[in-house]
């Protein structure tokens, strides 16, 4: 257990901004650095930063994690004294040529424009030098993964920075999902495609038992890599959140909140019921509780908020609850 009960693995902290309207980009920044100047974690030398950056979407699309707010992070580093040299944003998107090549989707979502401001390292975990993880599910044989080297080598302090939205499969995708971007090479990282049951064509219609059975499969994955990586720190970006399928198709809300937790189970449990889920009955995270990865109980988690500065025990969480709830469109084709 850590010393600050904050970081404690089944402590989440959220900072709902006290404000209505658009998000401005001052408030992207002040999100992320206010909530890691309240919590204080005490972060290691060698920083990898990992957002979500999955397309070539513009910073305010509400697609990708918000550059800003990765640079309200890099700022708070900078001031607990992590070098710039010693930090690095790493990030893969895509299915195939030309997305082996990140430049697209760095340049079009402003992650170039903010390592050209501190000179911070973009790496590509498309074509990064991969190590190989063994993992042991509760069930079945052992397995290997594959995983960035710059990601998951020895000596790192790994921030995942997700953006929270819905998704297409899962319902939601927020710190769970956000690790399968450090998988290399790319080829093996398609988890949504590796978990359809070979008996679907999705163009010709998936039935709710079929869709269920996806998920289920999907869940089995994602809590494979959960057991292969395990980040030290989650810090969610959800100045403006986005249901639809997680994607293009969909729309934004402006929702004001950043939350942070070191256990990525107990995260997306108390996010995907701010977005209106049961975290009991998502399949990932029902999975997740059962092989030990964590709780998607709500009564076994400590939730605080940010309020003046100070990190207090947080107000009954469905006073936070979005209205409306997120939306999932099902389905990526048409």
């Amino acid at each position: 257990m850590s010393r600050n009960r904050l970081l404690d693995e089944n402590a989440v902290c959220l900072y709902k901004m006290d404000r209505d309207g658009a998000a401005r980009e001052e408030d992207f920044y002040r999100a992320a650095y206010e909530l890691l100047k309240a919590v204080r974690p005490d972060v290691g030398k060698r920083v990898v930063i990992k957002p979500n950056v999955t397309v070539p979407a513009e910073p305010d699309s509400g697609i990708i994690t918000h550059p800003t707010f990765v640079r309200g992070t890099v700022a708070y580093l900078e001031e607990v004294g992590v070098r710039i040299e010693d930090m690095v944003i790493a990030e893969g998107g895509g299915s195939g040529p030309p997305a082996y090549s990140m430049a697209p989707h760095f340049q079009v979502a402003g992650y170039e424009a903010l390592v050209r401001e501190k000179d911070i390292r973009l790496v590509n975990t498309n074509v990064d030098e991969p190590v190989e993880i063994e993992i042991a599910p509760p069930i079945g044989p052992s397995k290997k993964m594959t995983l960035s080297k710059t990601v998951w080598g020895e000596g790192r302090y790994v921030i995942s920075v997700p953006k929270m939205k819905s998704h297409w499969l899962p319902k939601v995708t927020l710190c769970m999902k956000n690790l399968m971007g450090s998988i290399s090479p790319i080829g093996r990282r398609h988890l949504c495609e590796q978990s359809r049951p070979p008996h679907l064509n999705p163009r010709d219609g998936v039935s709710e038992e079929d869709y269920v059975l996806w998920q289920e499969k999907m869940a089995e994955k994602l809590c494979e890599l959960s057991l292969a990586v395990q980040p030290d720190l989650h810090l969610v970006e959800g100045v403006v959140g986005r249901e639809g399928t997680g994607f293009h198709r969909g729309r934004n809300f402006e929702t004001h909140l950043a939350a942070l937790g070191t256990n990525a189970v107990a995260v997306d449990a108390v996010l995907s019921f701010l977005m209106g889920s049961d975290p009991e009955e998502l399949s990932f995270l029902r999975k997740a509780a059962q092989w030990g990865l964590g709780t998607n109980r709500l009564s076994e988690i400590a939730v605080y908020e940010l309020r003046d500065g100070e990190m207090v025990p947080c107000r009954p969480l469905g006073e936070l609850a979005f209205d409306p709830p997120f939306q999932t469109i099902r389905g990526r084709w048409g």
